[in-house]
């Protein structure tokens, strides 16, 4: 799936998406900026379960900012690995 598509999936919520050539426990989702410890992540209420479990286990709960390369930009490779995400 190309870039655009991708990107209006993460922001209807409808899906989490990532590059296919990533590391497997990079993806990408909508979420508010905000410094969270790791120990809070499990009470998110503004966070599906998957996501929860892999920030908890796949990144230790480190998220970051996603700003696209001009390589992401124009990559064919996207995908959704997830079912819809509860808003």
């Amino acid at each position: 799936m190309i870039f655009e598509e991708a990107l209006k999936a993460v922001i209807s919520r409808e899906a989490i998406a990532f590059r296919s050539n990533w590391e497997e426990d990079k993806f990408i989702f909508c979420q508010i900026p905000a410094n969270i410890p790791a120990n809070i992540i499990p009470n998110m209420q503004s966070l599906p379960d998957i996501v929860k479990n892999e920030i908890l286990i796949n990144i230790n709960g480190n998220i970051t900012y996603y700003a696209p390369s001009e390589e992401d930009l124009i990559a064919l490779d996207w995908k959704i690995i997830s079912d819809t995400i509860p808003c």
